[in-house]
């Protein structure tokens, strides 16, 4: 919801981006019910996380409702073909990279971000903005595994290594993410307010990185979900790998 600007307050760009962005999602949808466009489609396009812009070259997450597998889904930016899909992909969220879309001005674009699959098509407006250039390298995962066992379910409280390649120069650099899916949102760890996630700096170079995985709310105990860790480095692309979280006591 657009709040209401107070007399004599300042209009950002942001909040005229954001009423553009309100007004365009609307005028689609006024034309789809004018067409009947969409209205036997079982493809639902409900919500984008960020919520209303990212940089090219970043991730983006679409909930709606979707084919399974994520490859049965054919997903453009501004016209430009999505090649492949991230972790935590399903039937009600799809996680991508922005692609290149040609020449993106400093304040941003509106483009069309469209599915196709076998229930149908839709579409939904988004802003993308210009893509970040990074001085470090991106990081990459090669696997996570439970730190005392070596398996790959990763225990609540324990401690999880993660190895791979570019992952930051000191510990400090690394900005270590746990994400799942509880219906139709992605909860993300650490949550807003809490301190980053606890790094051994002693076990942890640019290959290897050893994080204790917090307690998980939203898992039960004794419970499993499926999660993803995701490692960042600057505004370098963050690398992803799924991984299985089990909540013990």
């Amino acid at each position: 919801m657009i709040e209401h600007v107070r007399p004599g307050a300042v209009i950002s760009s942001s909040f005229f981006n954001e009423l553009i962005d309100t007004i365009n999602e609307l005028e689609t949808r006024l034309g789809n019910v004018e067409t009947g466009a969409g209205g036997a489609s079982g493809t639902v396009i409900d919500h984008f996380e960020p919520a209303t812009q990212v940089e090219v070259g970043q991730v983006l997450t679409m909930f709606g409702s979707f084919d399974f597998p994520p490859t049965a889904n054919a997903v453009t930016v501004d016209g430009v073909p999505v090649p492949s899909f991230r972790p935590l992909s399903n039937n009600l969220q799809l996680l991508f990279i922005v692609p290149a879309i040609g020449t993106v001005p400093g304040g941003g674009k509106n483009v069309k971000i469209t599915v196709q699959n076998s229930k149908g098509s839709a579409e939904k407006s988004y802003r993308v903005l210009p893509a970040v250039s990074s001085t470090v390298p991106p990081p990459s995962i090669v696997s996570v595994v439970d730190a005392q066992n070596s398996t790959g379910i990763l225990r609540t409280n324990r401690a999880a290594r993660i190895t791979g390649t570019n992952f930051g120069a000191t510990p400090a650099e690394n900005i270590i993410r746990i994400r799942l899916q509880v219906g139709q949102t992605t909860v993300t760890y650490p949550k807003a307010g809490q301190p980053a996630l606890i790094i051994d700096t002693s076990q942890t170079n640019t290959t290897q990185i050893v994080v204790t995985i917090p307690v998980i709310d939203e898992i039960g105990i004794g419970s499993t979900s499926p999660a993803s860790v995701e490692v960042g480095v600057g505004s370098a692309l963050p690398a992803t790998q799924a991984v299985t979280i089990m909540r013990v006591p």
